[in-house]
């Protein structure tokens, strides 16, 4: 028996079949995102495993310091500040001087007092002599000067008691080491009695 060649309509109606074949197996099999059908996502259940929150770890260790930045612009001058007190511009000196008698005569003890000159107080000063038994007094006084007295007594020759003040008019006041500006003069003469007094009961 000879076969029939298949018609061009029949040709047609064979792909048309393949192809609707084809689609709904494909749709059968692959879900309408990309993902086939029944198979979990992946990422979605790995979500719903993970556990709860962990606690925060401990700091982490201070980086290293960063370099330094660049020095910025200076500021404004400030005003000017009052004016400081005068200091001492200049020193002058007062001097004098008494004889200390040889022997055990009263006039071998003595003092002698220097004083500043006019407008300048006293900011240091110093006693000098040759007697046998020294200076006893060498200090300031309120009398705008420096005192000092000496011990002659039983010497065989006389000799000089020296008395120099250094002054400036820089100076404002003059404060002592118990921290009082001194209001009282050095009685020296009453030293000086007392001395000789000594000096006399004792040569009887």
């Amino acid at each position: 028996m000879r076969l029939r060649k298949p018609s061009p309509a029949m040709i047609v109606a064979l792909v048309a079949m393949v192809f609707a074949t084809t689609g709904i197996s494909v749709a059968a099999t692959t879900g309408g995102d990309g993902h086939r059908a029944g198979t979990p996502d992946k990422a979605a259940a790995a979500k719903s495993k993970r556990g709860p929150r962990g606690p925060r770890g401990p700091r982490g260790y201070m980086g290293d310091d960063g370099a330094p930045g660049a020095v910025g612009p200076a500021g404004p001058a400030g005003a000017a500040g009052p004016a400081g007190a005068s200091g001492i511009a200049s020193i002058v000196t007062g001097q004098a001087s008494v004889t200390l008698c040889a022997g055990t005569v009263d006039c071998s003890i003595d003092s002698a007092e220097a004083i500043c000159p006019a407008g300048t107080r006293p900011i240091s000063g110093g006693v000098s002599s040759g007697a046998l038994n020294g200076t006893y007094v060498d200090g300031m006084t309120v009398n705008n000067g420096w005192v000092g007295a000496a011990d002659n007594y039983g010497n065989s020759s006389s000799t000089t008691l020296v008395v120099i003040v250094y002054c400036s008019s820089g100076v404002q006041s003059v404060t002592f080491p118990n921290g009082m500006v001194r209001s009282a003069a050095l009685n020296t003469k009453t030293l000086v009695d007392e001395r000789r007094a000594a000096r006399g009961a004792a040569r009887g």
